[in-house]
């Protein structure tokens, strides 16, 4: 049984990595008035590997979800929708295993992922633990293509439950103004598929990474809350049940 205060270590895991990216930061600012081709260098690395390191925090989190699922779940007690995804899989699976010809030679292949269906829609205790792709598709890493990977776990629309603030000094004081975090991502990966792709000059500042960073923080943090909150949610029911 998965403890209800369960603990998703890619979150931590997360902000040690936005350590790297802080790494050259630094370095572009040490390099800044030597040599702008040489500081540039580090600032792009900087932007690369932040959309890098977010990617592979969201990629994690998905397996580690899956993985408490699995631990602390029944088969007849994990919610449909991510059971539809299981199976989405193993039918993806049985069409590439599927031949043109001599299908007798893969029966035995192909029989097994029609009885790991059975087992799952049966719950049939002797069924296989759940297994998701975790990965984006490939070439997609915006917006739409995060609310996809979190559907997958039954978590829609997950970016519209996420609040992202930046604090600004007025002459009232501090004030914490909202950022439409969707318009963020997408700047985000933009700029990243224009240095890729594009080889293109820099067009963002050491400043906006830095905010951008802060921003990717709190996603993380709020992220993994509703993570955290699914999951409490699906294991008091299996225990009221």
């Amino acid at each position: 049984m998965v403890a209800y205060n369960c603990k998703f270590e890619s979150l931590h895991k997360f902000n040690v990595a936005l350590r790297e990216v802080i790494i050259l930061i630094r370095r572009f600012k040490l390099e800044e008035q030597k040599s702008r081709t040489i500081s540039n260098i580090y600032l792009k690395s900087a932007l690369v590997l932040l959309t890098a390191k977010l990617e592979a925090f969201m990629e994690n989190i998905v397996a580690e979800y899956v993985q408490f699922v699995n631990e602390g779940l029944s088969i007849e007690q994990i919610p449909s929708i991510i059971k539809i995804n299981h199976s989405k899989e193993i039918i993806e699976e049985f069409n590439k295993c599927y031949p043109h010809r001599n299908i007798e030679s893969k029966s035995n292949k192909l029989c097994n992922y029609m009885q790991k269906l059975s087992n799952v829609w049966q719950n049939n205790t002797e069924a296989n633990f759940i297994s998701i792709s975790n990965k984006f598709n490939y070439g997609e890493h915006g917006p739409e293509a995060i609310n996809d990977l979190f559907e997958r776990i039954g978590i829609n629309n997950v970016l519209n439950g996420i609040i992202v603030v930046e604090k600004k000094n007025t002459i009232d004081g501090e004030i914490e103004e909202s950022i439409d975090l969707k318009d963020k991502i997408n700047e985000i990966v933009n700029k990243r598929n224009q240095i890729i792709h594009n080889d293109s000059s820099i067009n963002f500042t050491q400043k906006e990474i830095i905010s951008y960073i802060k921003y990717l923080k709190q996603f993380s943090i709020q992220l993994t809350k509703i993570l955290e909150n699914s999951l409490i949610s699906l294991i008091q029911n299996q225990t009221n049940l």
